[in-house]
């Protein structure tokens, strides 16, 4: 599998709904797609004037290429979506929840060793005891050679989207 055609189906995917910038750095990682999608909703009573609340829930995916990931670089990946938190999410009162989605494409096959780390990827954040909401990261690794994808607690809803991603690609 081509890390190229994956990512151009990637970005295919993302530009129906997301904003997709390319090429972008966050918290000093360079990024090869970054997408962001941001939906408010609220309540009204009797007409669409009279609000009694509204809320915000933001999504952003950042993909990244990766010759050869290890338990160690999950690691780094663990402490750098600390400061990407702070980075990218800015909370208030109308800000429900964000999830970031870190997608690892990866040229080599993975060790039993870093499979295990990936499951074990946790990395969440309430911002002023849920009144403004929670953020969670989510990982997902995608093996290219085997064509297998990996995810963490969190992400497993999102397995069988890449994965049919890796399977349409001709």
């Amino acid at each position: 599998m081509d890390s190229i055609t994956y990512m151009k189906k990637l970005e295919q995917m993302y530009e129906k709904n997301f904003q997709v910038i390319k090429d972008r750095t966050i918290s000093k990682k360079k990024y090869d797609l970054y997408a962001h999608y941001k939906d408010i909703a609220g309540r009204t009573l009797i007409t669409k004037n009279d609000i009694i609340d509204k809320f915000e829930v933001n999504e952003y995916c950042l993909v990244k290429k990766i010759d050869n990931l290890n338990e160690k670089i999950v690691g780094e990946f663990l402490k750098h979506s600390k400061s990407l938190i702070k980075e990218i999410v800015k909370p208030h009162v109308e800000h429900k929840k964000s999830n970031i989605t870190l997608i690892l494409l990866c040229k080599k096959p993975l060790f039993q060793n870093t499979v295990q780390a990936i499951k074990k990827f946790k990395c969440e954040k309430t911002h002023c005891f849920y009144f403004c909401g929670i953020t969670e990261v989510r990982l997902v690794v995608i093996d290219l050679e085997k064509e297998k994808v990996y995810t963490s607690k969190k992400a497993k809803e999102l397995e069988k989207i890449y994965l049919n991603k890796l399977e349409n690609v001709v």
